[in-house]
């Protein structure tokens, strides 16, 4: 227990500062079951018997499963991963879309976000990372309200993101969004009906609405 607090307390404080932590997508599950493989093998008072005995036939055997279940393992769970899928995540006050597109690209529709809790970076960048994602190709937002920018806005700072779609209205605030994100103005796109964008041969998204802006909207104070 005493060592099990240790270890939570040295990553808490690792977390807090940003040059002592860095993010990384989760490894795939067969990495994660050779892992424990080879710790438990390691720590095995068995393991040890058998080698100072040099039972090689023994131990290629062993070996030759642990692979053969952590290459079953890790083939099972990250096929599924790789599938075409949408997620609803709980964001909270807000909506967030997650689309695992054909090709597999990964598409995010809004991001939650609130005034007094960082959605993006404590809850939209954690699922991400579980779920194997390390960049977004496409991020849309459907409107600049806090419950659904502001959480792309955190994530555009902690996550590589390709591109931002947002409705061409908004296109008097392009330096302002600039500034918010982080983004390069050329990853900005702003859309209306009749846009659409395509994922390979078998994924494609069409704006249905609004329609072009008949006037610029005024911009953000």
């Amino acid at each position: 227990g005493l060592l099990a607090r240790l270890t939570i307390a040295i990553n808490e404080w690792a977390a807090a500062h940003s040059w002592a932590a860095c993010q990384v997508v989760a490894p795939p599950a067969g990495c994660l079951f050779l892992f424990y493989a080879a710790f438990f093998g390691l720590t095995s008072e068995a393991f040890w018997r058998r080698l100072r005995e040099r039972r090689w036939r023994l131990l290629c055997c062993w070996l030759a499963a642990v692979l053969l279940v952590g290459a079953g393992v890790g083939w099972t769970v990250d096929r599924a991963k790789g599938r075409p899928d949408v997620v609803f995540v709980d964001v909270g006050q807000g909506d967030c879309l997650h689309l695992r597109m054909p090709d597999g690209s990964n598409v995010l529709i809004d991001g939650g976000g609130s005034r007094s809790y960082d959605v993006g970076r404590r809850t939209v960048l954690p699922y991400l990372l579980k779920n194997g994602v390390g960049r977004i190709d496409l991020a849309i937002a459907t409107h600049l309200h806090d419950d659904h920018f502001a959480g792309l806005v955190s994530l555009c700072r902690h996550m590589p993101v390709e591109r931002l779609a947002l409705f061409s209205g908004n296109q008097p605030d392009r330096a302002w969004l600039s500034g918010e994100t982080g983004l390069a103005l050329d990853r900005l796109q702003f859309v209306h009906r009749g846009d659409s964008f395509c994922f390979g041969d078998d994924g494609r998204i069409d704006v249905l609405y609004p329609a072009a802006p008949l006037a610029a909207l005024p911009a953000a104070p």
